[in-house]
Order: C-alpha cells, then sequence, then structure tokens
C-alpha cells in the first residue's frame, strides 16, 4: 500500500512537470511539419512524417484520418490463434485497420473484454483491469466512441449493439486529460512503438502509430508524450492500444502489402515487421 501511495505521489509530482519541460520546441515541430500525404479512399488519408528531433529523439508516425460518412462501417475483426493486422484487414475487405488491445503472446488469445452484438467473446484479466485498461472503444455502423472504462463498468456491461474492445490507457475524455496513476512508472514513461485511436473536435476518427525501436528512425514515445502530440493533431478523446511489436496500421493500395508503418517485429525498419495479433480495429465500406 505505501508502494502504491509513494507512486501515485510520484506520478503527482513528476508528471505535469516532465510535460511542461519538454513542449515548447516539440509543439513548434508538430504544428510546422509538412506530412506525406495519400488519400485511401474519399473518406480515408493516410499521412507519415518524420522528425529527426521530437520528444528528444527521431520520430516517425503515421495517420489514417477517416471521416466517418454514410457507407463506412467500423469493426472489431477477431482472430482465433491470432493473425496480423494484414491478414485480418484482407480478410474483412478493409480500407484501413490497425491492431487492437493486448494479449496472451504465447497462446494469441485476447486479455481485455471483447463483445460483438450479444457474445462476449473475451473478459478483462484482473491483472489488466488493476494495471492499465481504463478505456474502451464501442463501434456501430459508422460511428466509433470511446469511452472510460473499469471492473465495475464491465460487470454491468450490457450493450447489444456494435462491439466493445477494452483497452488503456485512457488518454484523453471530453477534451480533458485523464490521470495516469493506476499503471506503473515504467510502464507511463519508458518511450514504446505506440497504437493509439482517438477522435478529433473535427469528427474525424484517427488510427495512430509511432513507430519505435529503430534508434535515428524512430524512438517511440511514452504515453505523456503520446497525449500531448496527439492533442497538437486536435484530439479530444484517445485510446493507447497494444505497442511495442504489435504496433502495425494497414491501408488499402499503400503499398505492396498495405502495411503503411515500420512494425518493428522483425528488429527492421521496413514494411515486413508484422507480428501476429489477436484482434484488429476496422474500417469497411458497409455492405463489404
Amino acid at each position: 500500500m505505501r508502494n502504491k501511495f509513494f507512486i501515485g505521489l510520484l506520478l503527482g509530482l513528476f508528471l505535469p512537470l516532465h510535460l511542461v519541460s519538454q513542449t515548447r520546441e516539440d509543439v513548434v515541430a508538430i504544428n510546422m511539419a509538412i506530412w506525406e500525404t495519400k488519400k485511401i479512399s474519399d473518406n480515408i488519408e493516410v499521412r507519415q512524417m518524420r522528425w529527426p528531433l521530437l520528444y528528444g529523439c527521431a520520430q516517425t508516425v503515421t495517420v489514417a484520418e477517416i471521416t466517418p460518412k454514410r457507407g463506412l462501417v467500423f469493426d472489431i475483426a477477431v482472430a482465433d490463434g491470432g493473425a496480423t493486422v494484414g491478414e485480418m484487414a484482407r480478410r474483412t475487405k478493409a480500407l484501413a485497420a490497425i491492431n487492437g488491445s493486448y494479449f496472451d503472446i504465447h497462446k494469441r488469445s485476447a486479455i481485455t473484454y471483447l463483445r460483438q452484438g450479444r457474445t462476449v467473446i473475451d473478459t478483462t484479466t484482473t491483472a489488466e483491469l488493476a494495471l492499465r485498461v481504463t478505456g474502451a472503444i464501442r463501434t456501430h455502423g459508422r460511428k466509433l466512441h470511446i469511452m472510460p472504462w473499469n471492473k465495475a463498468i464491465e460487470q454491468r456491461y450490457r450493450c447489444r449493439h456494435g462491439s466493445t474492445l477494452a483497452s488503456g490507457h485512457l488518454l484523453l475524455y471530453r477534451g480533458k486529460d485523464v490521470s495516469l496513476r493506476s499503471s506503473s512508472m515504467g510502464f507511463i514513461v519508458k518511450k514504446h512503438p505506440r497504437t493509439a485511436i482517438a477522435l478529433t473536435s473535427r469528427g474525424t476518427v484517427l488510427f495512430v502509430t509511432v513507430d519505435g525501436r529503430h534508434p535515428g528512425y524512430a524512438g517511440g514515445m511514452n504515453l505523456i508524450e503520446l497525449r500531448h502530440f496527439l492533442q497538437q493533431l486536435g484530439c479530444t478523446d484517445a485510446l493507447n492500444l497494444d505497442g511495442g511489436g504489435s504496433t502495425t496500421l494497414w491501408a488499402k493500395g499503400y503499398n505492396a502489402n498495405g502495411i503503411a508503418n515500420y512494425p518493428c517485429d522483425n528488429r527492421k525498419f521496413d514494411h515486413d515487421g508484422e507480428r501476429k495479433v489477436a484482434n484488429a480495429v476496422v474500417v469497411m465500406k458497409r455492405g463489404k
């Protein structure tokens, strides 16, 4: 109990200072960026930017911005035994896809809540609820919502429409920062490849990947940096998803294999390092 109190005190004191001390030059770098852009469909655009120095190291960020107009559908793709994001995207005939929530790396099975319609496919482990699962996304047709999540919500959750996937940390909710104090200091402040889904004040949905583990090309971000970065993009709500070697963004026709970012599971800075994951968030044409 004393250790948890001490960690919470440190986070309360340290995190705001850590954010303020690094943002002035970073804000300029983000807002002056000229992104490389590719149109995937009338309502989906993929942008990529590389910074030689952002948050103290090189960064490569890829963003799929989706305007959720009539004719598009968001959903959660599931793979028993695991599959790559590209495989799930092609199976569902997606226009864009991003890796989903946390899973058991050995069994390739999800360890966070997943519900599709009336069926609960997975529930969140006690350890994940205690550590980092503080948010969820709910998809229903062309709508994608981001909401808080905890044990009490999960136990009484009964939504029978669309799909729901829990993850975390919840970074932003209705324009405000969300506390990260339930997690360990290491998970918050260490730089890693990151995956996030966010909603903007423009009414668009962002699939975001921050590459990492490639010194000189992509150093990754910690959760505070990721939240700050998303705020600079105009995001009001944001949920961190599974990162690390799972971080993958796929877009139809983007390149030969559709992988827009630089997954690190093969330890090479290329588009071939996909890892098998348990689920993915996809956006498709209605009727596909």
